[in-house]
This record gives C-alpha cells, structure tokens and sequence, in this order.
C-alpha cells in the first residue's frame, strides 16, 4: 500500500503535461460522436462547418456581385437561355408518354406521406415513371419575351438548373432495364446506362444493409445528380447551397406525386459515392450523385 501511495503523486505529475485526452490524437478510428465531444481540442479536420462558412453571403461582396451581374448581360442570356437544353442521341432516345392525374389536395398528400420501409417487388408503368419525373423537374410553362427558359417544377437558383433528375429503371413496364436521364426540354429520357450499371449500382452503390433491404424490391429509384459548377460559377461557394434547396425539392415533390399515384417511396441517403458514381458513369466532382429515392408499389406495413 505505501508504495501505490507513493506512485499516485508521480502519476499525477506525469499527466499533468500531457493532453487531456491524448488518445484522440493517437487513433485514427474516431466515431462521429466522439469528433463531436473533442471539437474543442486538437486539429481535426472539419470540412462540413468549413462548408457553412466559406458559403456565407457578405454585404459588400464585390466579387460575387460581380459575377452575378455577368449573368445579367445581354450576351450571356442568350447562352443562359440554352441551359439544360441537351440534346438526347435518337438512337438512345425514349419519349414520354402522357402523364396520369394527381389526385388529392395537398393537405391530404402532405398528411399521408410516410418513408416506405419494404415493397412488394411489382412493376411500375412508364406512365407513372413519366408523371413522377414531370412533378419533380418538367417544364411547366414556356419561355417568353421576360423567362428566358421554360419555367420549372421546383424553383432552381438563377434558372440554372443544376440538378438532373435520372431514373434507374428495374421493374417498368415499358422500360427496358437500364438508366435514364430526363431531358425537361426534350420531353424525352436518354438511355445511357444498360442492365451492367443497374446491377452495379444496386450491388455495390446502394448500401443495401439488413437481410430485407429495400432496393432489391423497389420498381425504380429516382436519381438527383448535382452539377455543382453551374450554380458555383454565378454565386460561388453559396451555389453549392442553391444546388442543395434544388434537390431537396425535387425529392419531396416525386413523393407526393408517388403517394397521389398510391405508390410508396422512400429517401435512401445511404449509397456509397464511389462505386454510385462509377455506375453511372459520373466523374463524382463536376457531376455527382447527391441523393436517391426509392419507388415502387407498397410492400407489407
């Protein structure tokens, strides 16, 4: 016993120069909530909140006022007015048909929508996929002598839509198996992605965890690629945050027209970058994969 007393004011004095906690500078294994209780000590790298400050808008910010007053010639409108006008290869070309009715007072959708957690595995008509794609990001009314694009179904920073919407087709009727792109302007998907990127997104993109997981069941999952640099080149590090609200409310609007169709759906944000990305043929940076849907006819509650 006398000698552990003696020990207690060396060990004392030993910690007493050295870190509170020096194990979180010794490991490279740091959950998020033990990053969270040390944001206080040590350099840890911090990209998220580095985002929120380098995004910040500034009074007298001359640079991004400039840059936005680019956009405001006359020269530059004309090139504005071909945004997000691609053309679609008519070999690989799939035109739309009508879209069906959406029933249901906002109210009753906003109070009946919920996150599917399985689904039944039947298809889904091209007709349904068609009106899904309209409700999130068709065209709603044309250009004019004042709109120099078509108006949009969710609102788009500087009219510059920098988010496509693409759907990976599993189980339509109507749709070979494979990836689309939406065209708004075209009316039209482009075919750009066979059965080889549909397995590869699905097996190794999707992060299917659990014995049950719900894409393997799912008819379609809805695709939201970021063209970050179309909104990044107008408003700068801000633009990312414009390309953001852009997704958001094209998720929200493919569910509720999937729940006025009496389809189920789902936001699915855990797909892995990397192998997503490398599916779909996405170089990950000036066009990436930001978030996923998943679509299909309702499963067991």
């Amino acid at each position: 016993m006398a000698v552990e007393n003696e020990l207690v004011p060396l060990a004392l004095h030993a910690n007493s120069f050295s870190a509170a906690t020096p194990w979180f500078n010794s490991t490279a294994y740091r959950p998020h909530q033990i990053r969270h209780s040390h944001l206080g000590f040590g350099e840890q790298a911090r990209p998220a909140e580095e985002f929120l400050l380098a995004s910040r808008s500034h009074r007298h910010d001359r640079e991004t006022a400039n840059s936005v007053a680019d956009y405001l010639d006359e020269k530059f409108t004309s090139l504005i007015a071909r945004t997000d006008a691609e053309s679609v290869p008519d070999a690989e070309r799939v035109d739309l048909p009508a879209s069906l009715p959406l029933d249901g007072s906002l109210d009753e959708l906003i109070q009946r929508r919920t996150s599917a957690r399985s689904f039944s595995g039947e298809p889904v008509d091209r007709a349904e996929v068609a009106t899904l794609v309209r409700a999130a990001g068709g065209c709603t009314h044309p250009a004019d002598s004042t709109r120099r694009v078509p108006g949009r179904a969710v609102p788009s920073a500087g009219g510059l839509f920098p988010v496509e919407l693409h759907i990976v087709a599993i189980r339509v009727t109507g749709l070979e198996r494979g990836a689309y792109r939406f065209a708004p302007r075209a009316e039209a998907f482009d075919h750009y992605g066979d059965t080889t990127a549909v397995q590869a997104l699905l097996s190794e993109g999707l992060g299917e965890f659990g014995e049950n997981p719900p894409a393997r069941d799912a008819a379609c999952v809805a695709l939201l690629v970021g063209r970050p640099w179309r909104s990044m080149r107008k408003y700068g590090a801000r633009g990312l945050r414009f390309v953001l609200h852009e997704t958001g409310a094209m998720s929200e609007h493919l569910h509720l027209a999937a729940n006025s169709l009496g389809l189920a759906s789902t936001d699915w944000a855990g797909f892995y970058d990397e192998p997503a990305n490398r599916a779909l043929g996405l170089d990950g940076l000036y066009r990436t994969l930001l978030h996923t849907v998943l679509i299909g006819r309702p499963g067991e509650a």
